[in-house]
């Protein structure tokens, strides 16, 4: 079994890497979902990450779709 802290360090790898992984993606495919609070956010398809706010009009035509 591995201990708290091999596991906590190969968290912190994943997590550098992921990081280094959305920093190089161009983030050209997006769409509007859900964060983990709840809060409709633009999120990058690809690397998964948190573009922007939607305005309010995206958000109007998001929710009428």
């Amino acid at each position: 079994m591995n201990s708290i802290q091999n596991l906590q360090k190969k968290l912190k790898e994943l997590q550098d890497e992921i990081k280094k992984y959305q920093q190089n993606c161009q983030h050209k495919n997006q769409q509007i979902r859900f964060d983990d609070k709840q809060n409709a956010r633009w999120f990058c398809n690809r690397c998964d990450k948190m573009i922007r706010l939607p305005s309010q009009q995206e958000l109007q035509d998001w929710i009428s779709k």
